[in-house]
């Protein structure tokens, strides 16, 4: 893995720019709901962790308060519908604040990232779908920049760990990236790194045990949200607009068949993307 480059540039660098976003919509009543998430255990003190999590940042050491119920709420599986929205609000802030920690030195002891990443990425595309209010409106509008710039600054920083799960990171650099303004030349590079670190990391693990050539998904242990990268497969052409050229298209397709476990370069069929 050391000898694979850092994913091509895409926006600027920002570690903290989907935590700010995520954390500045939550209300106190969500506060309260992810305090809740251990059954309402030590609810008061991870509410009042949480309260200084979100005002001062630290993310530099998660102690259990509150890590643990940042954890549970990234177990969640809410629904795409409306009635979930604000369990979605809550999941992606959990995921991204769990994501954010995961590269300071305290915290290497979150392993399984993939998992959190792939719940990260549901939630951002369902809020991208279901209604809101005009404020949440300004919100989700600056999701695909902040997420973009938050996956740039952290999928270098596991390359240089040489981190097994790279290609998952690499992968939703590329769904975040595709929401932004980023070039097509840009975008074709990074979806042939993603390639190359799905490649790099398989080769790493022939030795680990029988493969059931699964692309990207055989390359972790990890595999508890397996179901959600493989709905990221079939939705990941709907995130190809009309200004994208042929290449990245025929680039995306390609990687979406490979996740969602199809064979050839064809998109899904009109209409069957996973809710």
């Amino acid at each position: 893995m050391s000898a694979l480059p850092p994913p091509p540039a895409t926006v600027a660098p920002d570690a903290d720019a989907l935590f700010r976003l995520l954390a500045g919509r939550l209300s106190e009543d969500d506060r309260v709901a992810i305090a809740r998430a251990d059954h309402g255990q030590d609810a008061d003190a991870h509410l009042a962790a949480l309260r200084t999590f979100i005002r001062d940042g630290t993310l530099a050491r998660l102690s259990w308060w509150p890590r643990e119920v940042l954890e549970l709420t990234r177990w969640d599986e809410p629904a795409h519908e409306a009635a979930a929205v604000e369990r979605h609000w809550r999941r992606a802030f959990a995921c991204a604040a769990l994501l954010r920690a995961m590269s300071e030195p305290d915290n290497q002891d979150l392993d399984g990232q993939s998992q959190t990443l792939a719940s990260l990425l549901d939630s951002l595309h369902a809020l991208g779908r279901l209604p809101r209010s005009r404020a949440e409106n300004a919100v989700v509008e600056k999701l695909d920049d902040a997420a973009t710039a938050f996956l740039a600054w952290l999928t270098p920083r596991l390359v240089a760990d040489e981190g097994t799960e790279l290609p998952f990171y690499g992968l939703g650099l590329l769904w975040c990236a595709l929401g932004t303004d980023a070039s097509d030349a840009d975008l074709v590079c990074l979806a042939d790194w993603v390639m190359a670190a799905e490649a790099a990391v398989a080769r790493q693990r022939v030795s680990d045990g029988p493969s059931s050539h699964r692309w990207l998904l055989d390359t972790t242990p990890y595999d508890q949200r397996h179901h959600l990268w493989r709905a990221m497969g079939t939705r990941l052409p709907d995130r190809l607009a009309p200004r994208h050229g042929a290449g990245l298209s025929a680039a995306v397709r390609r990687i979406a068949v490979l996740l969602a476990g199809g064979e050839g370069p064809a998109s899904p069929p009109e209409g069957s993307a996973v809710p």
